[in-house]
C-alpha cells in the first residue's frame, strides 16, 4: 500500500495531511478521477 501511495504523492495527485494523519486528494487527482471515470463509462458503452 505504501508504494502506491508513493506513487500518488510523486504524481501529485494526493497530499499527505500530518496534522489529521490522513490522505487528501489534491485538485489534480480530482480532476484525473472525473476523467478516468468519464473514460470508463465510454467505453462500458461500447460493450
Amino acid at each position: 500500500m505504501k508504494k502506491y501511495l508513493e506513487c500518488l504523492q510523486n504524481k501529485n495527485l494526493i497530499i499527505f495531511d500530518a496534522n489529521g494523519q490522513v490522505y487528501k486528494l489534491t485538485d489534480k487527482g480530482k480532476h484525473f478521477l472525473t476523467l478516468y471515470q468519464k473514460m470508463t463509462e465510454s467505453v462500458a458503452m461500447i460493450k
